[in-house]
């Protein structure tokens, strides 16, 4: 584990030369089990780049898969099957680090007015709070699922959209189409750089471009 968190850290250094101070650098990942235990090998990596780079650790993305795979026999006999792996966020200056909230419109949640109380003293008064005016949007949270990013695609761009359409169709990349959209549009604008050093099937390459 240790040698897989220093060779990686080796490769992050030179990526780290590109990135302005409102850039960010995020790593998804899985967890490495022996055994069946748990190798840490997200939190260990927190600590190799901080160590390593100037980047400073931001946040954890939690990203849930819809169709996650077996653990295999073995596995399954000591834990839960795994559906999650990490995004790990890294920024230069956090206080200078573009972030955007996504919000979705949720077909659930129609546009209502509500009242309520806005707090309740030591003596059980409660103070009257002003009437409010519900949305019916919901937020992206850092655990994000995937068959959450798939309902926005098809609610909000038709199942004609061409993101949706490289979702369909899939192909040979193990990184699904939908896990760099939340990232990639919570710290960019459009015409910024996103850069994939480990492009493999360059899925990142293609959503930045349709995004």
């Amino acid at each position: 584990v240790e040698e897989y968190c220093e060779n990686l850290t080796s490769l992050i250094k030179p990526v780290v030369k590109t990135l302005k101070e409102t850039g960010s650098m995020m790593l998804n990942i899985g967890e490495t089990y022996r055994n069946g235990v748990s190798q840490r090998v997200p939190f260990k990596l927190i600590d190799y780049v901080e160590k390593n780079t100037d980047l400073i650790f931001n946040e954890m993305l939690i990203w849930s898969k819809k169709n996650p795979k077996g653990n295999g026999g073995a596995d399954d006999r000591n834990r839960p099957t795994t559906n999650v792996e990490y995004i790990l966020w890294f920024v230069v200056n956090p206080e200078k680090t573009k972030y955007k909230k996504l919000t979705y419109k949720n077909g659930e949640l129609t546009t209502v007015v509500s009242k309520g109380y806005k707090d309740v003293d030591k003596n059980g008064k409660k103070s009257p709070k002003g009437v409010q005016l519900t949305t019916g949007y919901k937020k992206i949270y850092n655990h994000i699922k995937e068959q959450e990013v798939f309902n926005v695609i098809t609610t909000s761009c038709g199942r004609n959209h061409d993101v949706f359409k490289i979702y369909e169709g899939g192909g040979p990349a193990v990184m699904s189409e939908l896990l760099p959209v939340c990232p990639i549009l919570m710290t960019t604008d459009e015409g910024d750089l996103v850069y994939d050093f480990m492009s493999g099937t360059n899925v990142v390459g293609r959503m930045s471009h349709l995004l």
